[in-house]
C-alpha cells in the first residue's frame, strides 16, 4: 500500500502514475493527514471491477445452490469444454493447452447456469485468475481464445 500527501498528485503526477502502473495497486492520497482519495491504474481498476462483478454473480449462484436450484454439473461442463477445444484448435490452426482447476470448473458451471450463457467460441469470461485458467495459443497467454 502506497500513501502519499494529496499535494504530491499535482507536483508528481507522472511519478504517481508510474507507481500505479508498475505495482497494479492503488495509491492512497491524504489531506491534512487523513485519507482523501485513492488513485489507481485504469487497467487494474477495470480488472478489479470485473472481478467484483463476477464474485457477485458467483455469490448469487452459490445462494441458488444452497437452496437446491438445479444447474450445470462440473462433469457436464468438462464434456462441453472438451467438445469445444478441438474445434477452436482447428479454427486457429494451432494446438491449445488448457489447464482448469476444480474451483474454476465449479465457478464456470455456476456462471453458465446463472447467466443462461453458452460456452461459445467467442465467449470470454471476465478477468479469471491466470493460475486457475490458462490457455496457450502460440507464445501468447490468454484466458480463452
Amino acid at each position: 500500500m502506497q500513501i502519499k500527501p494529496s499535494a504530491s498528485i499535482r507536483q508528481n503526477y507522472n511519478e504517481i502514475a508510474d507507481l500505479c502502473r508498475s505495482t497494479g495497486e492503488p495509491v492512497y492520497l491524504t489531506k491534512n493527514g487523513e485519507g482523501d482519495l485513492v488513485v489507481m491504474d485504469i487497467e487494474a481498476f477495470t480488472c478489479r471491477e470485473k472481478m467484483l462483478k463476477l464474485r457477485e454473480e458467483l455469490l448469487a449462484v452459490e445462494e441458488d445452490r444452497m437452496v437446491g436450484r438445479a444447474g450445470t454439473t462440473p462433469d457436464k461442463l468438462d464434456s462441453y469444454l472438451d467438445s469445444l477445444l478441438p474445434r477452436w484448435s482447428i479454427e486457429k490452426k494451432s494446438q491449445y493447452k488448457v489447464i482448469v482447476s476444480d474451483r474454476t470448473r465449479q465457478m464456470l458451471a455456476g456462471y453458465v447456469r446463472y447467466n443462461n450463457a453458452s460456452l461459445e467460441h467467442n465467449h470470454v469470461f471476465p478477468c479469471m485468475p491466470t493460475n486457475d485458467v490458462q490457455a496457450y495459443y502460440g507464445d501468447d497467454l490468454s484466458l480463452f481464445p
